[in-house]
């Protein structure tokens, strides 16, 4: 079992952004970044390589594109990540023919080549927000996936939550490495094991299996 990586408590990341929100450049990329990984709970890659295509403003829904073997997500574009962006795209961001959406604050204004550049972002800018975070929990975008895995308790049965944990494509490693056992109740109002996870996501995969009469 690896280290389990605990959620960014809420209130962290409305501080983080509230030191966003008058800071000088590039404090609305970093603003814009940080309310995607909390709003929908993609990878640093998938913020990485979002590119004005994936943005359809007129439907309000944005695409992020498949990481590490899985597939795109597609998701609303919610007025708050729609505004971030927005700000940043208008406002901040370098001119440049990259179709990339986020660009380095430093000449010659390239898009990210690393995703650990996200995570070291992130780590700089609650540092200097002077936020600590308990400890065990990740400074980088691992911690706001668990901290958008938290956020889907009590909105849906536990089959539905993990099923769309995994449509967000956290592996089943990540999964198990979930504080479930604090985050989710059975009916019974017991906690529910790593094995009734296992279940789920194993009924999930078989469904998702083409038939052998096809």
């Amino acid at each position: 079992m690896g280290k389990v990586l605990r959620s960014v408590p809420p209130e962290c990341i409305k501080t983080l952004l509230s030191s966003l929100e008058c800071g000088p450049a590039p404090a609305l990329r970093d603003k814009a970044i940080v309310c995607l990984l909390e709003g929908y709970g993609v990878r640093s890659v998938q913020v990485r390589n979002l590119r004005f295509e994936d943005i359809n403003w007129p439907e309000k829904t944005i695409h992020f594109r498949a990481a590490k073997g899985g597939r795109p997500v597609d998701q609303f574009l919610t007025t708050r990540v729609g505004n971030a962006l927005a700000a940043y795209i208008s406002r901040e961001r370098p001119k440049s023919s990259h179709k990339e959406v986020f660009l380095t604050s430093r000449e010659p204004f390239v898009p990210f080549s690393r995703s650990d550049q996200i995570s070291w972002i992130l780590t700089k800018r609650f540092r200097k927000a002077r936020i600590t975070l308990p400890e065990g929990v990740s400074y980088g975008s691992h911690g706001f996936r668990h901290t958008f895995a938290s956020s889907l308790y009590g909105k849906a049965p536990f089959k539905d939550i993990v099923v769309e944990l995994i449509k967000h494509y956290l592996s089943i490693r990540e999964l198990e490495n979930i504080e479930f056992d604090h985050l989710f109740l059975n009916k019974n109002k017991k906690p529910i094991t790593r094995f009734g996870i296992g279940r789920v996501v194993e009924k999930y995969v078989k469904k998702r299996q083409p038939s052998a009469n096809h």
